[in-house]
Order: structure tokens, then sequence, then C-alpha cells
């Protein structure tokens, strides 16, 4: 086992002298070689259930994959596009919504070596156009329903249906699977590139981030290490574990952080196509789920539907809920564990560019629930004075720098930004702003590009709308600047109110004065529909400004 549920007794460590935040935890056990594919790894370590347990479950409909049905498709899968042509180091590009399929697809392309590249499939078909442009890739699979979006890139498709069969999209009746005799087997080396997956773009145009087989099997090493220990503390078999995926597949927290992970694991994967709130609930109740993983905005709808309704559902068997994408609340934290008293609650931080997690808390058990907790094992840190670049102790606010096995190989066809995110001695620029406390737990204000400057002063935007989160009539919200002549910029909301009462705006702005200082109050507030965000639950800060 690669694994071990044993923690350092040390505490977390700052060195004043290199100004390095080095994890408490663990060393992960590194597969030896330098012959690895993520793929292979993750189907032959599935670590306690047998081939013939239950991998994934189609939450809607109860389909079912074993373990060795996993492995046997993955490798039919991966014979049928060598058939057709795609070569290692190749891209193909996976559009398609979650299913008990789209895992399949994944490991398909990584056991040829191939580079699976990963869109929304909520993106446009303008989107879906540009990232495989900008990946260069070969040919496309997706589903029928999105099959138009396609349509204009001239590449060979292969439609994956609802029942796991997979045909040519020039000849329907044509399947794409063959059976052959002797399966590929290419040399892939752990640094070879494996996945192309796009950043949120909150604030611009998104990027495509390259990663490597190696990245993919440490960030698995480096959670599985963490559900191994949870479930040691409380004297749990995994077998036990069923947890639940509604988190998008294409977005690195689905892919790797949930399902990879779980497959790696062996537990029992419930997948639904997304996230609706009485549809996740309801399969929670049916399948006894255990751990759940989540993005903001499922926590701020849940807290909220738990806090009024009246027909609760079973929820016993919830253990654990996860969730990572964007800062929460102290105060929206302590809510969902007072409603959900079984469940640990966990927050984690993480960037595409770092394979996903680079942090995990126990928020409760902590007694940290603003934190997004401390480093995991193998990723040593920095906090750099914005203006300075000088080392910063703790408690000390700037940007923070990461150094993992997890750091991405770069942005595909774009040098100059991988060279602004790397440094020549491999750390790797979040553009985060945060602080460690004494014990080496992180803090995150916000992202410095998003801060809002009013007149010498800076505001942060997470920090409004999670006090604005806290009004009983507020569905969800988002805070971003306005260009004012005098201050520079304001800080200006905009605000899903509730419709259980009569919200107005100078309530809202009233409100937010009350609890915070002169400078960060905000001066404009917008009532809106819904907020617009990306498929992972980012804020999409460039829509709103527009409106700001």
């Amino acid at each position: 086992m690669a694994v071990t549920s044993k923690r350092k007794v040390t505490s977390a460590a700052y060195d004043r002298q290199s100004g390095i935040y080095a994890s408490d935890r663990c060393d992960i056990v590194f597969p030896e070689g330098e012959l690895l594919d993520f793929a292979t790894f993750v189907s032959s370590k599935n670590i306690l259930n047998p081939a013939k347990n239950v991998a994934l479950v189609d939450g809607v409909t109860g389909r079912e994959l074993t373990f060795d049905q996993v492995m046997e498709e993955t490798v039919s899968l991966g014979t049928c596009l060598h058939h057709l042509g795609i070569e290692q180091g190749d891209v193909v590009m996976l559009l398609a919504p979650n299913s008990i399929y789209y895992p399949l697809a994944v490991m398909a392309i990584a056991r040829i070596g191939a580079v699976v590249a990963t869109p929304s499939p909520m993106g446009s078909a303008k989107d879906v156009e540009f990232q495989a442009r900008l990946a260069n890739a070969k040919m496309v699979i997706t589903t029928s329903e999105l099959l138009f979006k396609t349509r204009g890139l001239g590449l060979e498709t292969i439609v994956m249906d609802d029942d796991g069969s997979f045909s040519l999209a020039e000849d329907p009746g044509k399947a794409a699977k063959v059976r052959a005799s002797s399966t590929v087997q290419p040399r892939i080396h752990r640094d070879d590139p494996a996945a192309i997956l796009y950043s949120s773009g909150t604030t611009g145009m998104s990027k495509a981030v390259v990663l490597s087989h190696a990245n993919v099997v440490a960030q698995i090493l480096q959670l599985a290490r963490e559900e191994l220990y949870e479930s040691a503390l409380a004297g749990r078999k995994l077998s036990y574990d069923v947890p639940l995926c509604a988190l998008p597949m294409s977005h690195i927290f689905g892919l790797v952080a949930v399902t990879l992970k779980q497959l790696y694991l062996g537990n029992r994967l419930v997948i639904l196509p997304g996230f609706e709130l009485r549809t996740m609930l309801s399969a929670v109740e049916s399948y006894r789920i255990s751990h759940i993983y989540v993005v903001p905005p499922v926590i701020i709808t849940l807290a909220k539907f738990l806090q009024k309704t009246t027909t609760m559902h079973d929820l016993t068997s919830l253990r654990a809920i996860l969730c990572g994408a964007a800062p929460l609340g102290e105060e929206l934290v302590l809510t969902l564990s007072h409603l959900l008293p079984n469940a640990f609650f966990f927050q984690l931080y993480g960037i595409t560019e770092a394979t996903g997690a680079l942090t995990l808390n126990d928020t409760v058990a902590s007694g940290n629930t603003a934190s997004a907790g401390t480093l995991l094992s193998n990723v040593e840190a920095k906090v750099l004075d914005v203006r300075s670049g000088a080392a910063l102790p703790p408690n000390c606010q700037g940007e923070l720098f990461l150094r993992s096995p997890t750091t991405m190989l770069g942005y595909i066809s774009n040098p100059e930004a991988t060279k602004l995110s790397i440094t020549s001695d491999g750390w790797l620029r979040t553009g985060d702003l945060v602080y460690f406390d004494d014990a080496g737990n992180l803090f995150v204000v916000d992202r410095i590009k998003e801060l809002i400057k009013y007149k010498t002063l800076q505001v942060a935007p997470a920090e409004l709308e999670a006090l604005i989160l806290t009004h009983p009539l507020v569905l969800d919200a988002a805070v971003v600047a306005s260009k004012d002549e005098e201050a520079g910029e304001i800080p200006v909301a905009f605000v899903v109110p509730s419709a259980d009462g009569e919200l107005t705006e100078d309530e809202v702005r009233v409100f937010v004065a009350r609890n915070v200082a002169a400078h960060k109050r905000v001066r404009r507030v917008t009532f809106i529909d819904a907020i617009p965000k990306t498929p992972s639950g980012k804020i999409l800060r460039k829509d709103l400004a527009l409106k700001a």
C-alpha cells in the first residue's frame, strides 16, 4: 500500500531563514520507476475492494459498473482509439456531462499515452472550438446531445451513449469499440503530459493547464492518505464508504480529487449528472451516502434549505462534507455543522495549476472554521509581500507561492504565462492573498486581482459576500469593483433575494455598514435572478463587472 495513515507528531514548521512553510503530514510514498500512467495506477491499485465489487453507480438510473468492468471497458476503448489512429501524445477532447462512462473514457485515453482535454459541457460551441484549437485536439468524444457543439471542428468524433456504447458520429451504425487480441502497451513516462484542464476564466479568458501523469498520481496519493487517516481514526473499513459525485468531472476537483481517488481507494462512487438539491438529498438517502463533495453555492443552498424545510430527508448516513473552489464564511460553516451534527465538515484550498487540493481542514474539529487547513503531504509554501517580494512570517498577508509534486507542466501554447506562473526553482505563483497562523493554518483572503482598491485601502469581495449571505432574506450574493471618480473603486453588490420576504437595497447596505469598517461599505446594491458562475462554482466577476 502506497499510503500511510499515521501523522507526524511535529507541528507545522515555518523556517525564518528560508521563509518556507512545511507540511506537518507524512510524505507520500511515490511509485518507483520512471514509467507510470495514472490510469494503470488507479485501476490496478484499488486498495480494499475485490474486482467484482461495484465501482461506479449512476445515481439516477441505478446502472452499475464493477471494478472488473471498468478495467475491461477502459482497455477496450483505449485499443479502439489506437486503431482509429490516436498515438501517444495526441490530444483527445472529452466533451460530456457526468456519467459512469466519463472516467472510463478518461482512463482509456491515458492508458494509450494520449492526452485527455476536458472542457466544460456547459460551454458554448464557440468556447468548445476555442478550447479544441488551443489544445490542438485530434479527436473528440462527446454525447449525442452535445454533438452540435463539435460539428464545426472538422475532427473525427466518437459518440458516447447513455448505455455505454460508443459509435462513430459520421457512421452511427458502426460501433467504435474493437476487441483486439493484443492491447496497446506504450512506454509512458511519469512526466509525460496526461491531461489538459481549463482554468476558470473568472476574470478573463481561460488557460489550458497541462498536467503530467505524476501530477495526477501525487494528488490521488495525497488525498487518499487523508481519507485513510479519517477512516482509521473512526475505526472504520473503507468498504463502508459510499461517496457521491455531483461536481463536474470536467473540473479538476470532480475528476481527480473525487472520481479517480475513489476508484483508487476501491470505494463505491455514486454519480449524478449535476447538482440539483432534491436529487442530491434523495441520493444521499437512497444510497446511504457517506461523503459528498461540493462547492460554496451548494453549501449556501443546502444550508438555507435545511433551515426552512419541514420535510427532512434521512441524512444520518452522511459523515463528511468536503468543500472547495472558493472561501466560505465562518458563520455558514457553523450553521451547516449545527444542521448536520453527524457530519464532519472539511474545507480545502486548491487550484487547477496544482492538480487540485493543496490544503485540507477538518473545520469543526480543528476549531478553525475560517481556515482552509494545513498543507498536504509534500507541499511547501511561501507568503511573499505583494510589493517587495520579501518572505513573510505567520499572520502577515501576502501572495501565496507553492512547491508541490502536483505543480503543472505549464500552460499549453502560452510560454509567457507559464514563465510568470512558475519560477526557475519550481515555485508556483497562485495570485491569492493569504496568511498562515502560528499553527500552520492557511487563511485565504481573496484573489489579488479581485481586491477592490478603495482610495489607498483594499477591500476583499469574499469578506463582504460571506457577510451578506448571513442575511436571512439573501439566497446568494457577489461583490465586485465599480469605477469611481473620487475613490478609484467602490464595492457594489449583486444580490439574489429570497422569495420569503421583501428585501430592499437600503436594507442590504445598512446590514453591511453595521458590520464592517467605513471603507468596506457597499455603495450600491443590484437585485438579480442568479449570480453567474462557472460549473465549479466560482463567481464570474468579469460578467458582473460589465453591469457594475
